[in-house]
C-alpha cells in the first residue's frame, strides 16, 4: 500500500493543468461509480488510470515515464488479491483531489473510503473523520451530577436528537484544515442502559449498532488549584478530587481489555487530562480556565482549548504506540457553528 500511495502522490503532482484536471474529475467519477454494488474492477482500474495520467500531455514529464507510472498504479488496483476496493480507492481519490485543490474530488474520496461504514464503525475506527460529518452531543452523565466508577467495557449507542434540542440549530462543521461541511446528522451519545428513557421522552431512534468503549466519569474538584488541605499543590488525590481512585481510566486496564476507545460526557467548563498514565475528567470548582492551567495545557484538553461559554464533545483513542489522542468537536454557542480537531494528551 505504501508503494501505491507513493506512485499516486508522484503522479498527482503532475495533474495540475486544465485538461489534466478534467481527466482527473472524470476518472474520479469512474472510480466512485464502480466501487459500489454493480461496479467492476476494470471500471475502477480505468478510472484510476485516467486520474493518474491526466494532464500528462500538457506537461513536460516524459510520456514513457508517466505511462509506466500509471500502468503500475492500474495493475495494483486491478489486482485480484486486493479486496478492500473502497478503502483502497478512497485515499487515492482524496490524494488526487488535494493535489489539484478540488474539494469535490476530495469529498468523493471520503465517501469512497468511509461511506460503507455504519455510524458506530465510523466513530470507533475514524473518530476524526466522523466528527467532521456528524454533530454530536454526549449526554452520558448529567452536568450537575459528578462522580462515578470508571469502566473499561461499557455499551453505548447513538440516537437521533429531538427537535427541541440545541443541536439541530448548530450549523456547519469546520475541520482543522478550514474545510466546512454541513452535518449529515445530529446525534446524542448515551449508554445503552439509558436508551429506553431517551426513546420514551424524546421519541428518538437508534442510529447504527451498539458498541463498546471505556467510560470516563466526570469528577468534581474541591479547588481549581488542586491544593490539599495542608499542602501547596497541585495535587491529584481523593482529597482534591473526590472519586479519584475509582474514577480514572488507567492505561494498564485499557491494555488488559484490548480497549482503545474512551468516551465521557459533554465538556462545559471541564477538562480531560492525562495524569500518571490515566485519564481523568474533572469539573472545576469555580473556574475552568484556572483548572486547565493547573493541570497543564500540554497533557490536557480543557477550557483554554474550547473557549469560554462553549461546550465540547470529546472522545479519547489510544494508539498502537501507546499515545492517547483526544478527538473533539467544539460547539460555539455564539455563532452556532462547530469545529473539530485533535490533541495528543498522553
Amino acid at each position: 500500500m505504501s508503494n501505491w500511495r507513493r506512485w499516486t502522490s508522484s503522479a498527482a503532482s503532475f495533474v495540475w493543468n486544465a485538461s489534466g484536471a478534467g481527466n482527473v474529475v472524470q476518472g474520479a467519477k469512474e472510480v466512485y461509480d464502480n466501487s459500489g454494488t454493480g461496479g467492476t474492477w476494470s471500471g475502477m482500474a480505468k478510472g484510476a488510470g485516467r486520474m493518474l495520467l491526466g494532464g500528462v500531455t500538457a506537461y513536460t514529464l516524459p510520456q514513457r515515464g508517466a505511462y509506466a507510472l500509471g500502468l503500475k498504479a492500474v495493475n495494483w488496483l486491478a489486482s485480484p488479491t486486493e479486496t478492500t476496493n473502497r478503502e483502497t480507492a478512497g485515499p487515492i481519490v482524496r490524494g488526487i483531489g488535494d493535489r489539484v485543490r478540488s474539494q469535490t474530488i476530495s469529498e468523493q474520496g471520503r465517501r469512497l473510503q468511509y461511506g460503507h461504514l455504519s455510524v458506530d464503525q465510523y466513530f470507533t475506527r475514524h473518530p476524526d473523520e466522523f466528527l467532521k460529518d456528524y454533530a454530536v452531543e454526549s449526554i452520558i452523565q448529567h452536568p450537575e451530577h459528578p462522580g462515578g466508577q470508571s469502566r473499561t467495557r461499557e455499551t453505548f449507542q447513538f440516537r437521533t436528537v429531538p427537535r427541541y434540542s440545541t443541536l439541530p440549530d448548530m450549523g456547519p462543521i469546520t475541520d482543522s484544515r478550514g474545510v466546512t461541511r454541513q452535518p449529515k446528522g445530529h446525534l446524542h451519545l448515551l449508554m445503552s442502559s439509558q436508551t429506553e428513557g431517551h426513546r420514551h421522552t424524546f421519541g428518538s431512534t437508534q442510529v447504527g449498532n451498539e458498541f463498546q468503549a471505556a467510560f470516563l466519569p466526570m469528577l468534581q474538584a474541591r479547588d481549581d488549584r488542586l491544593r490539599p488541605p495542608r499542602g501547596r499543590g497541585p495535587d491529584l488525590s481523593e482529597m482534591t478530587v473526590p472519586g479519584f481512585n475509582q474514577g480514572r481510566v488507567r492505561d494498564t486496564n485499557l491494555r488488559q481489555r484490548a480497549q482503545t476507545i474512551t468516551v465521557t460526557t459533554q465538556l462545559s467548563g471541564c477538562s480531560v487530562t492525562s495524569q500518571r498514565r490515566a485519564l481523568l475528567h474533572i469539573r472545576p470548582h469555580e473556574s475552568g480556565q484556572q483548572l486547565n492551567q493547573t493541570l497543564g495545557t500540554r497533557n490536557t484538553f480543557g477550557r483554554s482549548d474550547y473557549g469560554p461559554g462553549n461546550t465540547a464533545f470529546v472522545m479519547a483513542k489510544r494508539g498502537s504506540n501507546g499515545r492517547t489522542t483526544v478527538h473533539y468537536q467544539v460547539h460555539d454557542q455564539t455563532t452556532q457553528r462547530l469545529r473539530t480537531g485533535s490533541k495528543t494528551v498522553g
